[in-house]
Formats: C-alpha cells, sequence, structure tokens
C-alpha cells in the first residue's frame, strides 16, 4: 500500500533527469503533491475504481517502485496497469515481477476481463516488460500523451482474462 514513509525515495526518484518523461505525471515540486497522490490513492482503493501498491525491499524497506491497475472502461471491465521501479533498482527484475503480480490480481481478485496498458515508443524497457507477463501489442498512438509541451507516441498493448487463465492452465506462468 503507499504511504508518506516513501516520500523522499520518490522525490529523489523524480528528480533524476529523465524520469517522468514516459509518465504522463510531471515531478512533484514538494511533498504536499504527494499527499494529494496518496489521498487519491487510497480514495481509489475505497471506491473499488483503483489499485497501488508499493514494491519495497524486504531486505530495509526501501522503495523499489509503485505498481497501479486501474478502471479503464467500467462498462466493459477494461483495466489498465502502469508501473515505475526506481533508477536504483532498474534492470533487475522488478518491473516484471510486479506487472505480473497486476495482471494475476486483475484476473484473479478483480475479476476484469481485459487488462490494458500502453508505453512511451521510446522505452524499449517497458515493451519487454509488458511481452514477457504476456500482453500482445496491439498498435500505436501517435499522440499519446502530452509532456512538456509535445506529444509522445506510444505503443499499445492488451491481455484477455481467457489467454491469462489457458496459460495459466499450460504451467507458462506457475
Amino acid at each position: 500500500m503507499p504511504s508518506a514513509h516513501n516520500f523522499s525515495a520518490i522525490m529523489a526518484a523524480a528528480e533524476t533527469p529523465g524520469f517522468t518523461d514516459g509518465m504522463l505525471w510531471n515531478p512533484p515540486s514538494s511533498t504536499r503533491e504527494l499527499e494529494a497522490a496518496l489521498k487519491r490513492s487510497w480514495n481509489g482503493w475505497k471506491t473499488g475504481g483503483s489499485y497501488t501498491w508499493t514494491m519495497e525491499s524486504q531486505h530495509d524497506q526501501c522503495l523499489i517502485g509503485r505498481f497501479s491497475i486501474r478502471l479503464h472502461l467500467p462498462k466493459d471491465n477494461v483495466w489498465s496497469l502502469g508501473y515505475w521501479v526506481h533508477p536504483d533498482f532498474q534492470n533487475q527484475g522488478y518491473a516484471t515481477e510486479g506487472a505480473a503480480e497486476l495482471i494475476r490480481a486483475g484476473f484473479l481478485e478483480i475479476e476484469a476481463e481485459k487488462i490494458v496498458a500502453s508505453h512511451a515508443k521510446w522505452n524499449e524497457a517497458s515493451g519487454k516488460v509488458l511481452k514477457k507477463i504476456g500482453m500482445q501489442c496491439i498498435g500505436e498512438t501517435e499522440e499519446g500523451f502530452l509532456k512538456h509541451g509535445k506529444w509522445v507516441a506510444e505503443y499499445d498493448y492488451v491481455i484477455f482474462k481467457a489467454s491469462y487463465v489457458e496459460n495459466r492452465r499450460c504451467s507458462i506462468w506457475g
């Protein structure tokens, strides 16, 4: 669960040059902005519209990253996932581990029918993570999101509950 004890680590990650370039959010200018985000996260849990988890080191409870799943299209029970990993912990498999858990929770606990995700086209590492967890690239959006006054093109991904359940039966997912 997200909590205020991670604020300094979030601020440090967000201050890393380029860290938020592929994300919808901008670096916070103060912990006050993080307090507002924390309240939105808790409200999402209360309403059942979004769930955010914080991954921490078992050794020292150091922030590794944040992982979230949000209701995207309520009528069709489509959820979207997002994640980020602190720069100190990137390229160590944490994004794959956390994103795989989002998919599992999305289908087996939240009972989503479909889960979608997108990433900036230049962020090849995120594409690798999404493919590793069973998502399929279904296209691209040239005007994915606006960042620093310019459009960021994205690749779009999807995974369906039926294919996830079938893959689990075949022991691909363990």
